[in-house]
């Protein structure tokens, strides 16, 4: 394994700006009641949630040129978190820009606008669930995947790789038991993914 730092400090940034992201993660609650404040702050960090999305896929990109042997395991790794990325990023746009939008809409015009708009807000939520559940399946196949490939190359270490598949195999398990993707259980999902992530990062960088 070749050491790759903009790979590894993408990785690494890529985690933590979504560790950060689900921290400071407002609810719905909290932007009706104080729209004018939390307006900026979900914009902020849905944006931020964006830009570490791709920062995270550029490592990855890059995390699968290292790999001679299980070359076809870490293409569809990548193709998989691929298609992930994409999902997450309009669960992102409904749940920071569009719902915020919709919500200044309402608040703006008054009376019976909020009921009005109800279908609209559920609409937005079920797309933003359906988005990221599609995103934590298949990212953490990819994980998975990455990580069996790690385990036939012994440069990668065989912590790396059992921590990634035991990571992969328990989101895509919580998800398909019916998880729900809120603060706390996709914080969950976000923070298993970033343990691998970092760690991958950090190796990468040490080379």
């Amino acid at each position: 394994m070749q050491r790759d730092r903009a790979a590894g400090s993408a990785l690494i940034a890529g985690s933590l700006a979504g560790l950060v992201t689900m921290a400071f993660h407002p609810t719905g609650h909290a932007l009706t009641s104080d729209f004018a404040r939390v307006a900026a702050i979900n914009r902020t960090v849905h944006g931020l949630a964006i830009a570490a999305t791709i920062a995270t896929f550029l490592g990855l990109m890059r995390l699968s040129r290292q790999f001679e042997n299980g070359k076809a395991l870490s293409d569809a790794a990548l193709v998989s978190y691929g298609f992930g990325a994409v999902a997450v990023m309009f669960a992102a746009i409904a749940s920071g820009f569009i719902a915020t939008d919709l919500k200044a809409i309402v608040l703006e015009a008054g009376g019976n606008a909020q009921a009005a708009y109800e279908s609209a807000f559920d609409f937005g939520w079920a797309l933003n669930q359906a988005c990221t559940k599609v995103f934590v399946l298949t990212a953490s196949i990819g994980i998975a995947l990455w990580s069996v490939a790690m385990l036939r190359d012994p440069a990668f270490g065989r912590g790396i790789g059992i921590t990634g598949i035991l990571v992969g195999s328990a989101a895509t398990i919580a998800t398909l038991s019916g998880l729900q993707m809120d603060i706390h259980g996709f914080g969950a999902i976000v923070l298993g993914h970033g343990i691998w992530m970092i760690w991958t990062g950090i190796r990468l960088l040490r080379g």
